[in-house]
Order: C-alpha cells, then sequence, then structure tokens
C-alpha cells in the first residue's frame, strides 16, 4: 500500500479540521481493515507542514469527541508540533 501521499494526508486532515466525525470514523475502519491485510493505517501517523498530527488538529478546534476517536485508534499524543507543542 505505501504511505499516504500528500493529497490523502490534506483530505484527512481537512476532514479533522472541519469535524466530520462520520467520515473519519470510516475511513479509520477502512484503514484497520487494510492493515489487517497489507500493512495500512499509515494516514494515523502524519503530519502537516507544521507539524501538527490529526489529535493536534482537533484539539486545535475544540474538537473532543473527535479526539477521543483519535486517540482509540492509536494516534500518538506525545507528538509535538513545530510552534505550539502538544495538544
Amino acid at each position: 500500500m505505501g504511505p499516504p501521499q500528500q493529497h490523502e494526508i490534506d483530505g484527512f486532515l481537512s476532514m479533522v479540521r472541519n469535524n466530520h466525525y462520520e467520515k473519519v470514523k470510516d475511513l479509520l475502519l477502512r484503514s484497520s481493515l487494510q492493515f489487517l491485510t497489507d500493512g495500512g493505517m499509515g494516514i494515523l501517523y502524519t503530519k502537516d507542514g507544521h507539524g501538527n498530527t490529526p489529535i493536534i488538529v482537533a484539539a486545535q478546534q475544540g474538537h473532543k469527541k473527535m479526539v477521543k476517536m483519535l486517540v482509540q485508534a492509536g494516534v500518538s499524543y506525545f507528538d509535538k508540533n513545530t510552534s505550539v507543542g502538544r495538544p
């Protein structure tokens, strides 16, 4: 499958930023199934150009439910971005 392409990263982070909870949930479910077959889930470990992880993006927007789902999906909450730090 390979690492996610930039347009996939941008799309995923946009869904997180805009609180498209069900779309993100669906993507996480599909990614976890791909993980079982061909090493998917790379989208969880992506960062934008500022080092923002999906959890940082969700936290910056105040999307508590999204943050909780991302943590449960295995996104690291210890990562820092280039300017602000941890969420």
